[in-house]
């Protein structure tokens, strides 16, 4: 599967968080679609370097899943 990830700002504005999220088709003009995205004008916009994983992939310090895309992994 196709992810990116998503610069979001924590609770704590000294850290950082990454969200990961499903990609969804091929960037266009420097925007990606994602699965949780609500229409065709919703996704990011520069997103992060798109990773082909598979789906046991761990997550690294400071990321997390996006609820929306990857609801079955909650809590891991």
């Amino acid at each position: 599967m196709w992810i990116v990830s998503e610069r979001v700002r924590s609770a704590d504005l000294r850290k950082e968080e990454r969200v990961v999220h499903q990609a969804v088709g091929r960037p266009e003009h420097d925007y990606q679609r994602l699965s949780c995205s609500d229409g065709p004008d919703d996704g990011i916009h520069v997103p992060g370097q798109r990773l082909c994983v598979r789906g046991d992939h761990v997550l690294g310090e400071g990321q997390r899943w996006c609820t929306d895309c990857f609801p079955e992994k909650q809590g891991t």
